[in-house]
């Protein structure tokens, strides 16, 4: 693809673009680097035209909606105590600074995860063959749980002493598996 001639000199490729909004009037203009260099087009970047800048100056100029801290929810400490990080860092990055942070902001995480995943809070990927089995027990356990004390709730007595057989036996199956890989 080439690139459309300069405005200025008519004579290098232009590849800096530039859009002026004013009113209802719009003005589109082509520039070559070094004419836009030339008309200080760099601006609020530095008179520097590079990506990196640009994207940055566009990130700052544009306003938060709400309040710029989000709060930091109940149960959840404010900072780790292993690496002093904030939990407005971590929500604001999305990154952990330490292992500690799992533990502090615990609590949290399901409500990320669930965003960050599309709605799930356990992972939905792939799972090495090896692995596969043991984990669709530990989960098919988990629901067995679930609904042992839905019935126990309802007290439906029969219904749960067989829920309460089947988690029995897919314990023993997942601890036998384990000990076998050892």
């Amino acid at each position: 693809m080439e690139l459309p001639t300069c405005d200025e000199c008519g004579e290098r490729p232009a590849n800096v673009f530039l859009t002026k909004v004013e009113g209802s009037h719009l003005t589109k203009s082509k520039f070559c680097e070094t004419c836009a260099k030339l008309k200080q087009l760099g601006g609020p970047f530095g008179g520097e035209l590079s990506l990196d800048k640009v994207v940055a100056n566009l990130l700052e100029a544009v306003p938060l909606e709400g309040p710029e801290q989000p709060a930091v929810p109940a149960g959840v400490a404010a900072a780790c105590p292993g690496c002093g990080l904030e939990y407005q860092g971590f929500v604001k990055h999305g990154r952990f600074g330490c292992a500690g942070c799992y533990e502090a902001f615990a609590t949290a995480l399901p409500s990320v995860f669930k965003e960050v995943q599309r709605g799930y809070t356990e992972h939905r990927g792939r799972v090495p063959l090896a692995a596969r089995e043991r984990l669709d027990r530990q989960r098919k356990a988990v629901n067995l749980r679930v609904q042992l004390a839905e019935a126990v709730k309802a007290e439906q007595y029969e219904l749960a002493a067989k829920l309460r057989d089947e988690i029995g036996e897919l314990t023993s199956e997942t601890e036998l598996t384990a000990h076998a890989q050892c």
